[in-house]
């Protein structure tokens, strides 16, 4: 790692409490007729983060010292974290937030690791209508454990006031953070990324498990520089086919938007707007001022123009995901048509699959715990009880 020319402050460490109920005013980005009533909105990283070492701001440190009442330990085998209670870790810093729950930084008092712990309010989540999002997605990170590019759930459990996801920290962000910045990726950069995206979702669908939410923002890095999709509130077990409608409007397959049943390939679809929103730094179908409706007409419309600098092999590669589900690249043989296209003519798949490739992008991480690829947030702790009734209804967590 690269050493740092600012002063480097580990961070503080703090006791675990209740989370608040949290609230957003801006629009949701995302759509679902299936498992919740309204447009919801994820957890997710503002897309502006500073990279900023300095910790000296007394303000920023609170020390929270109250223990979880009545937390429970997880009635799924989870290996060494199976008997771990939320009180064995320490908080760091909250790295995301959302409209029922945030993301922080913790800190396994017994084994000095860091892990993101997603907290997820009981209130907000019955408030919301979203218990059955929730529940899908651990049922979702169990399903994927222990695949290189897919973010890794390492336990989950509750309180009286929360649900808590223990994950794997990757330190290096949001793809999103690194593409805004640099306004748009080498199609060498886009190629290796596309390859780590492709052996993650080969294994999903392998799994009959469709992501349904592919994004800049749901692909993280790990602090090597290789990526780990994230985010599984949407993700899908079925078989052939499903219908619901769910996702994020400008990333879905014009099957989804037309409500006829559809399979895994909306993945592929997905696949091929963030290549062209990596090759270009722009959206393909986003309408005027964000108008959620004219941005289905363009993707319905099926006309996605191109740069003339966009490299040839790249633009056939996104060219053949951008079609209708019956032609679509992916849609017959699943990712070993992907595979070989020619855009991934130099890749060995054994080598991409063992990380043994090197990242294009190597991320700022100065000590276990740096939190400084990730926006800073105020450290807001307080309850809001539900009744043991409402509290019956996550006994499975």
């Amino acid at each position: 790692m690269r050493p740092s020319s600012k002063k480097q402050v580990e961070p503080e460490k703090r006791k675990l409490v209740p989370s608040s109920s949290l609230s957003s005013s801006s629009e949701p980005d995302h759509i679902s007729s299936e498992d919740v009533d309204d447009d919801e909105e994820e957890l997710v990283v503002p897309h502006d983060a500073d990279h900023d070492h300095d910790s000296d701001d007394d303000d920023h440190h609170h020390h929270l010292q109250h223990r979880h009442p009545h937390s429970t330990q997880t009635s799924v085998d989870m290996g060494r974290f199976t008997n771990m209670l939320v009180e064995d870790l320490e908080i760091i810093d909250t790295i995301g937030v959302g409209s029922f729950g945030k993301v922080v930084l913790s800190h396994d008092v017994e084994t000095g690791e860091y892990y993101a712990l997603k907290v997820l309010s009981f209130f907000d989540i019955l408030h919301a209508k979203q218990t059955d999002h929730v529940r899908n997605e651990r049922d979702m990170l169990l399903a994927v454990r222990g695949h290189p590019f897919i973010v890794d759930l390492k336990w989950y459990g509750k309180d009286t006031y929360n649900v808590y996801f223990l994950m794997e920290f990757a330190a290096g962000g949001e793809l999103y953070s690194y593409l805004h910045k640099a306004g748009q990726f080498s199609p060498e950069t886009c190629a290796f990324y596309a390859a780590e995206i492709v052996c993650a979702l080969d294994f999903m669908h392998a799994n009959d498990i469709a992501h349904r939410d592919l994004k800049p923002e749901n692909l993280l890095l790990d602090q090597d520089g290789h990526l780990k999709i994230t985010d599984f509130g949407f993700a899908k077990q079925f078989e052939e086919r499903t219908r619901s409608v769910c996702g994020t409007p400008e990333y879905l397959a014009p099957e989804i938007i037309e409500g006829t049943s559809y399979t895994k390939s909306v993945d592929w679809w997905a696949l091929g707007v963030l290549m062209y929103e990596m090759l270009t730094g722009n959206s393909p179908f986003r309408g005027k001022g964000r108008d959620r409706q004219a941005t289905y007409d363009k993707i319905l419309c099926g006309v996605v123009k191109f740069p003339k600098e966009v490299d040839p092999v790249c633009k056939n590669f996104v060219k053949k995901l951008l079609v209708r589900q019956e032609v679509r690249l992916g849609s017959k043989s699943g990712a070993d048509e992907i595979k070989s296209h020619k855009i991934f003519l130099q890749f060995d798949w054994d080598q991409v699959y063992q990380r043994l490739l090197v990242p294009p992008i190597i991320p700022s991480v100065f000590f276990p715990g740096d939190t400084g690829n990730f926006c800073k947030y105020p450290d807001s702790w307080s309850v809001h009880p539900v009744s043991s009734q409402q509290q019956r209804i996550f006994a499975d967590f």
